[in-house]
């Protein structure tokens, strides 16, 4: 016991040729950060500072992160004998290495104590996978095309900004967003804040708005063409940089096979905020224009129109129609809208004609007529509100147990209420519908 403490003191310096004054000494001792358990911080991290100060006068490392305990879902310390222990090797077999890895960092906070789940592993391999498609769709739109000349003309401009499109705009300044969150997150040992800046943009910006925005344009004459795959590649292949520490077989892989410069992903550089293309307004305009979409989509939703089917919207928005309205062919084309009207207001009589939904500043109509068979709607709407409604009172019933609350495990309780918390979420929906359709 003494053996192996005593020499893992000396490790920082010990393993660099001291007590000889060596080339490699000088060069990295001390160093930056040292990545720990907690139950070893007095056994071994406090031995090193102490024998690093008594033999060379400086601390050995100036950081310390103490990483997580990892427990199974039920919150017990994995164990081989107790079987409550994952084996990597077979997860990685089934679903990974970059989603195992990617799912740990999601969780790799300020926590001391974090719960592994295999189906988030399994959300994080479908991330994987949404990663995969984007780029080969970005991939298989730049035969023909130099993007790297592409991006060096149109990005190294002074006024490139002024030569693009909003959404090309938006999305170039939400990625100078993600590169200062992923920093910010590596530099402060936030690697859960890195991760999920990275998840929040590939996912919910660059792959379900920017790629479909870029679509039609990817169609169109050879200037609109050029400028989508200008911004398509910088966004991908610069997304891939900042990726690649948590994902590297996935990152690398693609990075190679696009248009690049360098031997491999690992050394090319670490991208960094480029405050050209830092356009806040731009934010806030694109940011509007996506809330009328997801309205319309909603609208859609509530009112029970099949999705291939084309609409027929009208907007009560005077605050930001002005905005909307040079958008229409881009909304008309995400959300399938035949036509788009604006109008004051809705007169109160005529309000049982139409089934809407209200977000800040935008309401947005249609007609329920030849749309849906409201009779019907409401039919369904009343059995599933039956339903929940049984449920529900069944789930409220045993939260009110007394006797079950006292003897049921800490989870059986937790998964109870979050059931609870889901089916008056849904009826509430439920009751909103019945009321937009009249009922």
């Amino acid at each position: 016991m003494l053996d192996t403490w005593f020499s893992s003191a000396l490790w920082p310096f010990a393993t660099l040729g001291w007590p000889q004054d060596t080339p490699e000494l000088k060069y990295f001792y001390p160093t930056d950060v040292l990545v720990t358990a907690r139950d070893i911080i007095y056994l071994w991290v406090a031995r090193m500072i102490f024998s690093s100060l008594e033999y060379l006068d400086e601390i050995p490392f100036s950081d310390v992160y103490i990483y997580a305990t990892v427990m199974n879902e039920e919150g017990k310390r994995m164990s081989k004998s107790l079987g409550t222990g994952v084996d990597p090797l077979d997860l990685i077999e089934k679903v990974g290495a970059d989603a195992l890895r990617f799912s740990l960092m999601q969780q790799a906070g300020m926590n001391q104590d974090i719960r592994f789940s295999e189906k988030r592993v399994e959300d994080i391999r479908n991330f994987g996978n949404k990663i995969w498609n984007a780029s080969r769709f970005v991939i298989m739109n730049l035969e023909g095309f130099t993007p790297l000349e592409l991006c060096r003309d149109m990005m190294s401009r002074p006024n490139s900004n002024s030569d693009l499109r909003l959404e090309d705009r938006w999305i170039l300044s939400r990625l100078q967003d993600t590169i200062a969150a992923v920093n910010d997150g590596f530099a402060s040992y936030q690697m859960d804040d890195a991760a999920r800046s990275l998840y929040h943009f590939i996912w919910d910006y660059f792959c379900d708005w920017y790629i479909e925005l870029a679509k039609p344009r990817l169609r169109g004459t050879e200037d609109e063409r050029r400028g989508a795959q200008s911004v398509l590649y910088h966004v991908l292949e610069t997304t891939l940089r900042l990726l690649h520490p948590i994902m590297p077989f996935i990152t690398e892989e693609i990075w190679q096979a696009l248009p690049h410069e360098g031997e491999s992903i690992m050394v090319a550089p670490f991208p960094e905020v480029e405050e050209k293309f830092k356009d806040q307004r731009s934010q806030l305009d694109m940011e509007t224009v996506i809330e009328v979409v997801r309205g319309i989509r909603s609208l859609r939703v509530e009112a029970g129109v099949p999705p291939g089917k084309s609409i027929d919207v009208i907007a009560v928005c005077p605050g930001i129609r002005s905005l909307v309205e040079p958008k229409l062919p881009m909304i008309k084309g995400l959300a399938r809208v035949g036509s788009l009207e604006f109008a004051d207001s809705i007169p109160e009589q005529e309000m049982g004609k139409y089934v809407g939904v209200h977000e800040t500043g935008l309401d947005l109509y249609i007609e329920a007529a030849g749309l849906i068979d409201v009779e019907k709607e409401l039919a369904r709407a009343n059995a599933e509100l039956e339903s929940i409604s049984k449920d529900l009172a069944h789930s409220e019933g045993k939260l009110a147990n007394e006797q079950f609350v006292s003897k049921a495990p800490a989870e059986i309780i937790d998964k109870e209420r979050r059931k609870v918390a889901e089916l008056t979420e849904r009826k509430q929906t439920l009751l909103d519908r019945k009321q937009a359709l009249g009922g």
